[in-house]
């Protein structure tokens, strides 16, 4: 998936906003028909950096596990 995502430290001396973009795979833990687990892995980085790094050459990639709330 091409993802992106924003951020802002509320209350922070910094008034700019992060605004990142990347590619991340997925694959979910199934029970049934629901996603119980969802592991993600990619890499990111901001507009700036894609643009003076676009093979995204030393970015290290991330891992993200998300327990699906069944309520």
């Amino acid at each position: 998936s091409i993802i992106s995502d924003y951020g802002k430290v509320w209350g922070s001396e910094n008034e700019d906003w992060v605004v990142t973009a990347g590619i991340e795979s997925r694959i979910s833990l199934l029970i049934g028909n629901f996603p119980l687990l969802v592991y993600s892995a990619g890499i990111a980085q901001t507009s700036n950096d894609w643009s003076k790094n676009p093979d995204a050459k030393n970015v290290d990639p991330y891992f993200r596990l998300a327990l699906v709330n069944p309520f």
